[in-house]
């Protein structure tokens, strides 16, 4: 891969996962995946409402040029950070519309997700879409928080490439998180696997 963001999936896959965002009530990523693919994060192709985005950026790192920063008219934006953000940088994003929310961090700048879901859920957020990174999806599955998976598989081999989720410190296969496939479904030329956890 070149690292240019390309699709993968097609048109039809593009749309479901339209609709799962509008399905939401926030949209969850990594301050990587914003600084790799300078994602929107909103409902388009489908109609339905935008979720609000949610960006974990330990140490606020995101570029104010980012276009989840730039388009607060389009969905409110939610950065999600540590005790190192500085605060003239905190500032600047606060100016642009975006709020910040600080939360103690631990090992490797990696935060207690429950302490955030529970923020968000005072904030009447009762469903979250986890999109990605994989450091993102690593941390949400380590921490035993996710209660579906939906993978979007399409017919493309490319080779070596980014890993979906990290090391979830599983050297065993009989303590491999387990997935009940409720639904298995065509999506165009894409198969689109839907999983509740073990």
């Amino acid at each position: 891969s070149t690292g240019h963001s390309q699709w993968i999936s097609g048109d039809k896959s593009r749309r479901f996962a339209h609709q799962l965002r509008a399905l939401h009530d926030a949209v969850l990523a990594g301050s990587g995946t914003v600084a790799k693919d300078d994602p929107m994060l909103t409902v388009r192709h489908v109609k339905g409402r935008n979720p609000l985005r949610v960006i974990i950026d330990p140490e606020l790192g995101i570029s104010p040029n980012a276009r989840i920063l730039r388009e607060q008219d389009q969905a409110r934006t939610l950065l999600i950070t540590g005790g190192k953000a500085p605060r003239e940088k905190q500032d600047q994003i606060r100016a642009l519309g975006a709020e910040i929310l600080s939360l103690p961090e631990g090992e490797k700048n990696i935060f207690d997700l429950r302490v955030l879901f529970a923020s968000l859920a005072e904030r009447k957020i009762s469903s979250i879409l986890v999109e990605g990174g994989a450091g993102v999806i690593t941390s949400v599955l380590k921490q035993g928080l996710a209660n579906r998976v939906v993978a979007i598989v399409a017919p493309k081999i490319s080779g070596e490439g980014l890993n979906t989720v990290g090391n979830l410190g599983i050297n065993d296969m009989g303590k491999a998180l387990g997935l009940t496939f409720e639904k298995i479904t065509r999506s165009g030329d894409d198969v689109i696997l839907d999983g509740r956890m073990r």
